[in-house]
């Protein structure tokens, strides 16, 4: 499955039941993150990423990737929920291994557009999330939602890391098989030196 093909998917679902948990695995087996505003407080992350991000009392929040394909919390809140030596060694080798940002932004204001909408210079696909009136009359997009492959926050794609693991094996292999047959040839030398004594 694709970014493309997985917003399609997702496109039209209603609040709260935008991506099912079959879907969810079947994301992150094929390396995709899906982001979309769950409520009026909280940015669901899901698929090959799975986590929440707070907006609460906020309007505009960038949630930061790391070319590691996890989630960076702000350093504010990595302090707060765990200031520990080895979680903030933990986030600078995510910040640092790059990062991608998605800017998310939160409007009241305007009963015609979307609450959540998302910006990213990540290549992303967008699906619709609707929600009704307390009658489930009324339809309106509550959330335009995204689709990304980890890949483009700088990760290898799932089948380039399967082949890089069996190419690893591979290579450690060969390097055993040559060790053996220089040490045979080494043997096989001395052999012939104390035939010739």
């Amino acid at each position: 499955m694709n970014a493309e093909q997985l917003a399609s998917l997702l496109n039209g679902r209603e609040k709260h039941y935008e991506i099912t948990e079959d879907e969810q695995k079947e994301a992150a087996r094929s390396g995709l993150v899906v982001m979309f505003g769950y409520s009026y407080r909280l940015i669901e992350i899901a698929g090959a990423i799975d986590t929440t991000v707070s907006a609460m009392n906020r309007h505009v929040v960038d949630v930061t990737f790391s070319a590691l394909g996890k989630h960076i919390p702000d350093w504010e809140d990595q302090i707060a929920c765990d200031p520990g030596e080895e979680a903030c060694a933990r986030w600078f080798k995510l910040r640092d291994a790059g990062t991608k940002t998605v800017t998310v932004h939160k409007q009241h204001t305007n009963p015609n557009a979307p609450m959540w909408t998302f910006e990213t210079d990540i290549p992303h696909e967008t699906f619709d999330v609707f929600e009704t009136d307390e009658n489930g009359d009324n339809p309106r997009v509550f959330c335009r939602g995204i689709v990304f492959a980890t890949h483009d926050l700088g990760m290898p794609k799932p089948d380039a890391e399967r082949l890089a693991a069996q190419l690893e094996a591979a290579t450690v292999e060969i390097d055993r098989l040559l060790t053996e047959q220089r040490l045979m040839v080494q043997q096989l030398r001395e052999a012939q030196e104390a035939i010739a004594a």
